[in-house]
């Protein structure tokens, strides 16, 4: 099953990006866009066939895992 990943980006740690790996590790596909808000960048997941639930713990600097 592939795992989603959204992940806090930038220098300032203000960009959120989302991308789907499989099991394998291998990119099988990734925002084509940058987010201000992680609630858009989930949104824009759920498009491509994200189905998990947002996480709302407070993120920490470099890549999360939803």
């Amino acid at each position: 099953m592939d795992k989603w990943y959204f992940d806090l980006l930038g220098p300032r740690q203000d960009i959120w990006v989302w991308r789907r790996m499989s099991d394998d590790g291998t990119l099988v596909a990734m925002s084509s866009r940058q987010f201000s808000y992680y609630l858009d960048c989930v949104a824009d997941a759920e498009k491509h066939g994200y189905s998990g639930s947002p996480n709302f713990r407070t993120p920490t600097p470099g890549r999360q895992r939803a």
